[in-house]
């Protein structure tokens, strides 16, 4: 799908919206399509793609501000993207009681930073529950497939890591469980240990191939 047809895709979208809504008040007036989703996942840069604007165009209503940290939006901005249709780029909204997997799942979202993360074994858990072993084993030297059939377990995974990368607590040479979730979590979040959601009433499986491919030779 290319960028005008994608635009032409939204615009239908808002105009039955419109229509459903029966509001004569908006009558004549542009049709607006929102970005709305978590923080830090694209949304301004999405805007800016679809208006195609520069990133050395500068002054108000040029492009949508856009930043690696968290929270860069911080008030509804709508901007032209072609005559009769804007685009309304949002702040980032999370509503947790939402999310399928609580905090854990904001984690691996990006939405929560990773210094902030004071539990690792839940996040992980999802991280491994997702990956293939084998992804993990080559990125960390570990060696997760040998291991029997069967869902794997935060803490033994953790501690493999650990062990392959000989991640210790000082003195006791205890596992540093809390560094090899980081190191985990980092990696799921940048793409390393990569995961694809499939969309609602999309083929999970079919969407699991990309992460699987990156084991081909």
């Amino acid at each position: 799908v290319d960028r005008h047809a994608l635009l032409d895709r939204a615009a239908a979208l808002a105009k039955k919206s419109r229509a459903a809504a029966g509001d004569p008040s908006k009558e004549g007036r542009a049709l607006c399509v929102g970005m709305v989703g978590y923080p830090n996942v694209g949304k301004s840069s999405c805007v800016n793609v679809l208006r195609q604007s520069s990133a050395r165009a500068h002054g108000v209503g040029a492009r949508a501000g856009v930043s690696a940290t968290p929270g860069k939006t911080k008030h509804l901005q709508t901007l032209i993207v072609r005559p009769g249709l804007e685009l309304c780029d949002c702040p980032g909204l999370v509503f947790p009681a939402l999310v399928a997997h609580g905090a854990a799942e904001l984690v691996l979202a990006g939405v929560v930073p990773l210094a902030r993360m004071r539990d690792p074994v839940a996040p992980t858990q999802l991280v491994v529950d997702r990956t293939p072993r084998a992804l993990v084993d080559a990125l960390y030297g570990t060696r997760l497939a040998a291991r029997p059939p069967g869902r794997l377990q935060a803490a033994e995974v953790l501690d493999a890591v650990c062990e392959a990368r000989d991640f210790a607590c000082g003195q006791s040479n205890a596992p540093d469980r809390g560094r090899a979730g980081r190191e985990l979590c980092r990696a799921y979040v940048d793409g390393v240990l990569l995961h694809c959601h499939a969309p609602p009433g999309g083929d999970a499986a079919a969407y699991a191939r990309p992460s699987r491919n990156l084991l081909s030779p």
